[in-house]
């Protein structure tokens, strides 16, 4: 169960389903230090909504990205009323409930929030348009042995897994009665307590049904294994590879000219 649930390939012949793996797996880091080395929410929105495209290009079930984007949104939320607690930067805002809400603090909030909506989407993007066989080969040819090739790519499709358990446990919580959309800001972040309880549980069993799968299947045995088909380099990887990579270098000239920062000193 643990292995079908991590195995969600949606069959297509898109831009991201005729990438080389190794370039999908290169993006990661690329797209992550992008929206990581800035902390401007206009930036990060920019790439959300870039990723967003891709991912309605790439044939991914709008079902699937609304589950994704809405099981992101209690860290969206929560990182929107918590970081103007603890940052006064900026001219105030409101007050409520004696705590002020700055306007830079409140941006901070917005750009961390996104950060992982941003993060959450890339991964499932990734996963949806790459057959696990074909992520693993793509580790390997970058060098990773296969055990770690396995294990760091049950670690990228895990993130969505987890976003799609999370989305579950909030219907059955609201069929149960819950509501999360009333009450004022404070009552609301309470409200998810039923919700990231039963999540942390569902990993640690999803977690735990994972390594009885790979035991089962002798996981471990061999150190090597052959493979089937081999990868090839194209153009396409090549410029797709540009593109994200000048878009990571202007971010970093944002960030030390200052315009990709609300909060200077912190990521």
């Amino acid at each position: 169960m643990a292995g079908n649930r991590l195995d969600i390939y949606v069959e297509g012949d898109t831009l991201l389903h005729r990438l080389d793996p190794r370039t999908k797996i290169i993006w990661i880091p690329i797209g992550f230090a992008l929206v990581m080395v800035v902390n401007h929410p206009a930036i990060i929105a920019a790439v959300l909504f870039s990723l967003i495209a891709l991912a309605l290009n790439s044939n991914l079930p709008k079902k699937s990205l609304r589950n994704v984007l809405s099981a992101s949104a209690f860290i969206f939320f929560a990182s929107v009323l918590v970081f103007p607690i603890y940052l006064k930067e900026g001219p105030v805002i409101f007050k409520i409930f004696g705590i002020t809400y700055t306007r830079d603090a409140f941006l901070y909030g917005l750009a961390v929030g996104m950060r992982l909506m941003t993060m959450t989407t890339m991964s499932m993007t990734i996963i949806t348009t790459t057959t696990f066989s074909s992520t693993i080969l793509g580790m390997e040819n970058l060098g990773l042995p296969y055990r770690a090739a396995v294990g760091a790519s049950m670690m990228i499709r895990y993130l969505p897994t987890l976003a799609n358990e999370g989305n579950t446990i909030v219907e059955a919580q609201k069929s149960r009665g819950l509501q999360l959309e009333k009450g004022n800001p404070i009552n609301r972040a309470r409200k998810y307590v039923p919700i990231i309880i039963p999540l942390f549980i569902r990993s640690f069993l999803l977690a735990k049904q994972l390594g009885l799968a790979l035991d089962s299947r002798g996981f471990g045995l061999h150190d090597s294994r052959t493979h089937l088909k081999s990868l090839e380099y194209r153009k396409l990887d090549r410029v797709f590879l540009i593109v994200w990579s000048v878009a990571l270098i202007l971010g970093i000239i944002a960030r030390i000219t200052g315009y990709g920062v609300i909060i200077p000193g912190l990521l």
